[in-house]
């Protein structure tokens, strides 16, 4: 997520200075307490070249592979001091990798590489440079029903990939969701998802951003698939109006007005569209849309004219071209962020001197041009290498939700 204000930018901007010249891998100073392992990135394979927005989790970069052919990726970094000590942040950065190595689908970002260093983790994904479908909105306020379809469609078939593994998403918000260079979208920031998650085995973490949160979510009692199909239609109200269906200042008052409210409709919207989102948002989750699967959503009445094989193609015309003329180009994102000097703090100049002892989690390293033989070989070698049991890396393989993990949306307006 890029969620931020003018303050955090400001104070970004006084505490860095100019790019600076980073440390390659081939190094002394680089590898001097760990061996190079063939096939393996390292924090110094990558040069910054913008800063790009902070999120829950991390701070977000602009960065090229330091290649002949200089590829462009987008950067996350997380600070292991930020997270080592809160057992709900480290399964949140250990989900999103997860989720990401284990995704490929056409509208959910690809995550090329993952490594840890000796006081970050790094997630290196796709850099895509259409920018925030937030910003769309701004400038906007609201879309035309055929704009928000195109959009809506994109996200339904990303969605029911995703709970077709048993994942959910649990984060829909239009500041999650990026524009590609055609102007199609991709889902990103799966810090808050959750995996294996069924009929039978439910989520209960109160987690999300708080305006899109499905009653179940708020009550602590339970939620699944169905929270994603809530978040669904408050995102489809809040794209086609201009402001979500339940708001208000006071955050109880808000809770309240999601389990009990009834929506009130503007008259210029259409009766599909209305019936959509009025059975997207149903109290009961196992009466709302979508709660069987998404076919039922893909088969309501107001996506009558969509081809749902043509979607998934990319073969309709986005409603939107993003005006960056270059992968390097980054003048779709938020200025407030693009325009600080891009450093990162001075221990990226040695992050390459990592220790397996240093490590946070198991088996974190990943890279998407490896075959899984290679990965495993790779693998070997490290645990060869080490000497000695890490006593320091964390292996979660049951979530423990005890913490509550919400964000409060940037509002355009509050509505009548």
């Amino acid at each position: 997520m890029m969620e931020s204000t003018v303050a955090d930018a400001i104070q970004e901007k006084k505490s860095i200075g100019s790019i600076p010249e980073l440390i390659e891998t081939n190094s002394p100073l680089a590898t001097s307490e760990s061996k190079v392992i063939p096939g393996r990135v390292y924090r110094s394979d990558f040069k910054v070249l913008k800063f790009l927005g902070k999120g829950s989790y991390g701070k977000v970069y602009q960065v090229c592979m330091k290649t002949p052919e200089r590829p462009i990726y987008a950067m996350k970094a997380v600070r292991k001091g930020e997270i080592k000590d809160n057992e709900c942040d480290i399964v949140h950065t250990r989900t999103e990798r997860d989720v990401l190595t284990t995704t490929d689908h056409p509208f959910i970002v690809k995550m090329h590489y993952a490594f840890e260093t000796k006081s970050k983790v790094y997630l290196i994904q796709e850099f895509l440079r259409g920018g925030e479908l937030f910003s769309r909105i701004e400038k906007e306020t609201m879309f035309l029903e055929d704009v928000a379809k195109f959009y809506l469609c994109e996200i339904i078939l990303a969605l029911e990939y995703l709970h077709g593994l048993d994942i959910i998403y649990r984060d829909l918000k239009s500041e999650n969701i990026l524009l590609a260079r055609d102007g199609h979208i991709k889902l990103i920031d799966f810090g808050l998802s959750k995996m294996g998650v069924d009929k039978d085995n439910l989520a209960t973490t109160f987690c999300g951003t708080v305006e899109y949160m499905a009653p179940e979510v708020i009550n602590r009692k339970g939620h699944g698939k169905p929270a994603d199909w809530w978040s669904l239609g408050t995102f489809a109200f809040d794209i086609l109006n201009g402001f979500p269906p339940f708001h208000s200042q006071n955050r109880q008052k808000l809770f309240e007005k999601i389990k009990k409210s009834t929506i009130n409709f503007p008259s210029y919207m259409t009766p599909d569209a209305k019936d959509l989102i009025r059975k997207l948002l149903r109290k009961c989750q196992n009466k709302r849309l979508g709660s069987n699967n998404g076919s039922d959503v893909k088969s309501h009445p107001f996506f009558r004219d969509i081809e749902w094989d043509k979607v998934y193609k990319r073969l309709y015309k986005p409603p939107y071209s993003p005006s960056a003329i270059s992968d390097e180009d980054v003048s779709e994102f938020d200025t407030r962020f693009t325009s600080c000097s891009p450093r990162e703090s001075v221990d990226s100049m040695i992050e390459d001197s990592f220790d397996e002892r240093d490590a946070l989690f198991d088996d974190f390293w990943y890279s998407s041009t490896l075959t899984s033989d290679e990965d495993d070989e790779i693998e070997a070698d490290l645990r060869d290498d080490s000497n000695e049991e890490d006593s320091s890396s964390t292996s979660y393989e049951d979530e423990k939700e005890s913490n509550d993990e919400i964000t409060t949306r940037l509002h355009r307006g509050h509505g009548p």
